[in-house]
């Protein structure tokens, strides 16, 4: 069968062989925010030293001048290790797989890269090639028909799907659907990419690679990080001023990690960066950056938003898994409880995660104390994303956060919280004074500002993997009402984002999609596959358009358990058998695939 269908494959299609060049910077173009992500940095514009976050796109004014994952964590005997980055051209994280030491001289180059593709890509592949299966099936023609002179694209050729473990890198890298489960990326046997969003730029870097401008004195944790950039082309005006990241770290190492943070650095610049502010939003799991003036004027070259203001967040949808211990831990503010993380109070043991556990904003106190100022060594680095000053001193609520200049005495995981923590949860349940805490009732002056949202802790065993996802939610006033305004704006599109995430938003594009290969009008076929969730059997109630259709499930790898040929409208499936799980549906006839996710339980 698998030869077979191999050759309806190469007969309707030009197969591209050899391997495109894959750009080391690409840019996020799908909606109104137009972004660019370096191989190893984000929105930074080494060509111009400038920003390349800009919002809206084509407007030239930027919101974010660069930004970065941090993580960090302590090994058995207590040292800490990092694997941080700030600017394009700093130490340590550097581009690509972890792979044999002396190999990255030659190497390394090969992996100074991004990957771009569109969804729309993706399904049309799927579509293509499913056409050829329906084919094989049924002996037609409708690939030749639907797809006439069809390429795959290089973006789906070229995906890095694998490594090569010959070279000490790991054989699973660029996600991907696996059709024929050989754990092997071929597009030619029906594999694609798996990505989220209408348009995505996958990039991956290590802590291992020697730095090539110089000697990097950090102490790697062999810890590889995959990042995935995505936005989405909607009417929907909140989801279409967002960009979402989604990471995966991988422990390659044989430690087990302790104590360990990740978080969000970014160096805001809200058009002129000279007048800027930050602050949290806790119940939102959210940090910003927002003007500190009435008046955002152009300067130092960049455009500023004039008076209709903005406010550009970073937002926690989900953090790192938190520690099994055996219990549900509730929504609250005791130990071992947030109030903006997944899963808490849910019922269910040990599926909780972090949200945004801790902010930290420096250079707003002018360098008035010694704690202030930038990262240099691991324990700063991590002294930042536990919460505390670069010098290890606590952070207090009140004035610019320290106690040296401010005299606060009340301990706080959030800076500039403003009223956003209505149940004191940055301040262990005590309840401070004044309980509205920003940088416009501390008086401090307007200026350039970074700051690090943090989530943790958490262990990293070795093998291990964590997932995190963020939103960066951009919001504009457009009245003119303030420095302020366009806060509140940000604040509504944070729910609407938030809320369209937990719906499944970042979904794989492909998974649980409608796929109309002759561009047809879409319907909703979500009632046509039921019930849904099932405990046994499923009904598949589809109307035949070519006398019979192709059924495929698989389960949550993408292993396919069943395959059969649909002749009459009604169908029942007995999976009686198989375990309890989230499996994929999928019906093709040549003209139309439907694939839907189920749960059965």
């Amino acid at each position: 069968m698998k030869k077979r269908l191999q050759l309806f494959i190469i007969l309707s299609g030009t197969l591209i062989s050899s391997p495109a060049f894959s750009q080391s910077s690409e840019f996020l173009t799908v909606n109104n925010i137009k972004a660019k992500i370096n191989a190893n940095s984000l929105f930074y514009d080494q060509s111009s030293s400038g920003p390349s976050f800009e919002a809206p796109s084509g407007s030239g004014s930027h919101s974010i001048y660069s930004a970065s994952l941090w993580l960090a964590g302590k090994d058995p005997v207590g040292t800490i290790k990092t694997n941080v980055n700030t600017y394009y051209n700093s130490a340590q994280k550097i581009a690509g797989p972890i792979m044999t030491s002396s190999l990255y001289a030659t190497e390394g180059a090969n992996w100074d890269k991004v990957w771009k593709i569109q969804c729309q890509e993706v399904q049309q592949f799927i579509a293509w090639y499913d056409a050829g299966i329906y084919d094989a099936l049924n002996g037609t023609n409708t690939q030749i028909t639907n797809f006439p002179g069809y390429v795959i694209p290089t973006s789906i050729l070229n995906w890095p799907g694998n490594g090569d473990i010959s070279k000490g890198q790991a054989l699973n890298l660029a996600p991907f659907f696996d059709r024929d489960m050989d754990n092997f990326y071929d597009p030619t046997s029906g594999d694609y990419p798996l990505i989220k969003g209408d348009e995505a730029i996958f990039f991956m870097y290590n802590d291992e690679r020697p730095f090539y401008a110089g000697t990097d004195t950090h102490s790697p944790m062999a810890t590889e990080i995959h990042g995935m950039a995505y936005a989405f082309a909607t009417a929907d005006q909140e989801i279409n001023n967002t960009i979402f990241l989604n990471y995966k770290i991988y422990n390659r190492s044989t430690v087990n990690y302790d104590s360990c943070y990740v978080g969000f650095w970014s160096d805001f610049d809200l058009g002129n960066y000279a007048d800027d502010y930050v602050g949290s939003d806790v119940n939102r799991g959210s940090f910003y950056v927002y003007n500190g003036d009435s008046n955002d004027e152009s300067a130092f070259g960049v455009i500023g938003y004039g008076s209709n203001l903005p406010a550009q967040s970073v937002t926690f949808l989900k953090g790192p898994k938190q520690d099994n211990d055996g219990i549900d831990n509730a929504v609250g503010i005791n130990s071992n409880e947030t109030i903006n993380g997944v899963g808490f109070g849910d019922g269910i043991l040990d599926n909780e995660y972090w949200g945004l556990e801790r902010f930290m904003a420096y250079g707003t106190g002018g360098g008035q104390f010694a704690g202030d100022g930038d990262p240099i060594t691991e324990t700063h680095f991590y002294n930042y994303l536990s919460g505390k000053w670069r010098d290890g001193s606590q952070t207090v609520y009140g004035g610019n956060g320290n106690s040296a200049s401010s005299g606060g005495t009340i301990l706080s995981k959030y800076m500039y919280s403003s009223t956003s923590d209505p149940l004191h949860y940055g301040t262990g349940g005590i309840t401070p004074s004044p309980t509205n805490w920003s940088e416009v009732s501390t008086g401090n002056p307007p200026g350039d500002r970074r700051g690090i949202g943090s989530s943790g802790p958490f262990t990293l065993n070795a093998g291990a993997i964590i997932e995190i996802d963020l939103a960066l939610v951009f919001g504009r006033d457009m009245t003119g009402s303030g420095p302020q305004a366009g806060i509140a704006t940000m604040q509504e599109s944070i729910d609407t984002v938030r809320n369209q995430y937990n719906r499944g938003l970042s979904s794989n594009c492909g998974s649980g999609m409608i796929t109309s290969i002759k561009n047809k009008q879409h319907k909703d076929y979500s009632s046509l596959i039921y019930p849904n969730p099932f405990n046994k059997e499923l009904t598949i109630n589809y109307q035949l358009e070519n006398n019979t259709a192709t059924l495929a499930i698989y389960n949550l790898v993408g292993e396919q358990i069943k395959t059969q040929t649909i002749t009459q409208k009604t169908t029942v499936i007995d999976l009686d058998n198989e375990p309890n799980g989230i499996y994929l549906v999928t019906i093709t006839d040549g003209t139309t695939r439907i694939s839907k996710k189920v749960l059965k339980q």
